[in-house]
């Protein structure tokens, strides 16, 4: 092969590349480096703690000399002939993306503590010039790293989950404390800013990272300092997608935060939230509805539907509740007219009387998709089944009371039902009703109807498109306990009809 390739460059190849792929490798040095290194250098991974200190155990593999390897690679990636390549960088810790390490992994031994590497990366991120995407994994960093991201003139993308400023730092020095202020911010369109320590005295150095005129996607965790920060500031003014993470009584005591997105057409609200009974958040509705009116999206809990049901923009409901009788709490207590044509659901139980009811919520609706996800059976569950009480979502009876009574709007078009056992048993034992029957009902019934999908993973499926002869999947059997080639397969089949159904 090429004498003159640098070391540095095949390390990166034979970590990338598969063997036979490398058998077939006979180019000019100089054709080679114009492919491999846009492709090969995209991608810049670099794990600050996935080193020790002293000795390893003997299961694991070592690599000394960490001078040639830690900081030569860093090195290596952020130098002129490679820099300019890169278009995302991770920096993570081993344990936040690998899971428990039962899988054999390379680790090195260092006499630097993560810490120092994690500063050494900071200096050298300012020649990643190119940079599109920055994504920052459970590290600690120092106030250096803000103003370094400050100076990275084609970022686009930044994500921070889960990152702390070292507790050895001084973050209350004013050189650091205004670092990012003095200077402009990368064109930033989408930034993840989640899980934060909420009292760290340098949480707020991420507030001037925020650019209001190209910002459009925020996700944030909200610290208190950074709540503020917003309540205080000038609106954003292009942010089309917001997600938060934060409380329902934090949101509903700060709900005019929202004002300050007025452009915002999707709502995502992460929220941890116990039972309550609703109280009076009109006054709330009656304000917010000229600010948002290009909001058409919301998922989250019940608690804030009154906030934005009425409104006239809004047409897409994504409810994150797994107790479908807490949402309807909710929705019997909202009154007038919405205007709701697509309602997503997962819950953790659920009857066909309660399914008519949802349904008769939403009088324009044309898309549903609700899943119900059953937890494993108790010995007080099995004892009621045998006795022939009613035990948790039963598929045969919910089959059969949709045919005998369809609940759905006249103007439905698209019907999922989708119901998942945590014993991976569809429990249809006895068999399914013709559910070719049920279509041919609701084809009578529901002129616009499109599709029909029924599923009960993981052995139950039947799939019907109109303009599609016939019926593309009905009664599948899949074993997932005998063949793993035929659950990725089942798999594969149900994240093709996720495709088809989304694009109808």
């Amino acid at each position: 092969m090429h004498n003159d390739v640098p070391n540095e460059l095949w390390t990166e190849i034979f970590l990338h590349e598969p063997r036979e792929v490398l058998m077939q490798l006979n180019l000019t040095q100089k054709r080679f480096n114009s492919l491999a290194r846009p492709l090969l250098f995209r991608n810049f991974v670099f794990d600050p703690y996935n080193v020790s200190v002293g000795p390893l155990p003997q299961d694991e593999e070592t690599l000394q000399d960490p001078d040639s390897f830690v900081l030569q690679r860093l090195k290596f990636w952020t130098s002129p002939e490679i820099a300019s390549y890169v278009h995302l960088c991770a920096v993570y810790r081993s344990r936040a993306l690998r899971g428990d390490g039962s899988q054999r992994r390379m680790r090195v031994t260092s006499t630097a503590a993560p810490w120092e590497l994690v500063g050494k990366f900071c200096h050298h991120l300012q020649h990643l010039v190119n940079l599109r995407h920055l994504k920052l994994f459970d590290i600690d960093y120092p106030a250096l790293l803000l103003s370094q991201i400050s100076v990275l003139p084609n970022l686009r993308c930044l994500e921070v989950r889960s990152c702390y400023p070292q507790e050895h730092e001084n973050t209350t020095d004013p050189k650091s404390l205004t670092a990012t202020d003095t200077l402009d911010p990368p064109p930033l369109r989408e930034v993840t800013l989640r899980t934060l320590a909420p009292q760290a005295a340098s949480t707020h150095l991420w507030y001037p990272l925020l650019r209001r005129n190209t910002l459009r996607k925020l996700s944030t965790s909200l610290p208190a300092r950074m709540l503020g920060q917003i309540l205080m500031g000038q609106p954003f003014t292009v942010v089309t997608h917001l997600e938060l993470v934060v409380s329902v009584r934090t949101l509903l005591q700060n709900v005019q935060l929202l004002e300050k997105f007025p452009a915002m057409q999707s709502l995502a609200v992460v929220a941890s939230t116990e039972p309550r009974r609703p109280n009076g958040n009109g006054d709330f509705q009656d304000a917010l509805s000229p600010v948002l009116a290009s909001l058409g999206e919301y998922r989250g809990p019940p608690d804030l539907l009154k906030l934005f049901l009425p409104l006239s923009s809004f047409h897409r409901l994504i409810l994150s509740c797994d107790d479908v009788d807490q949402a309807l709490l909710h929705l019997r207590l909202i009154n007038g007219p919405n205007y709701i044509t697509s309602f997503h659901a997962h819950f953790s139980d659920l009857i066909y009387e309660e399914l008519r009811e949802l349904c008769g919520f939403f009088p324009h609706l044309t898309d549903l998709r609700v899943k119900v996800t059953i937890p494993h059976w108790t010995e007080d569950d099995y004892e009621e089944y045998y006795s022939g009480k009613e035990a948790n979502f039963e598929a045969f009876d919910f089959l059969t009371e949709l045919m005998e009574s369809p609940p759905f709007p006249t103007g439905i078009e698209k019907i999922y039902v989708h119901w998942e056992y945590e014993d991976d048993d569809s429990h249809l034992d006895d068999g399914a009703p013709d559910l070719n029957a049920l279509k041919d009902d609701f084809l009578s019934k529901y002129p616009k109807l499109k599709a029909i999908w029924i599923d009960g993973s993981p052995g139950f499926l039947y799939f019907w498109q109109l303009g599609v002869p016939g019926v593309q999947y009905d009664s599948c059997s899949f074993d997932y306990n005998d063949d793993d080639e035929i659950w990725e397969e089942a798999h594969a089949l149900r994240k093709d009809l996720e495709m088809r159904w989304d694009n109808m």
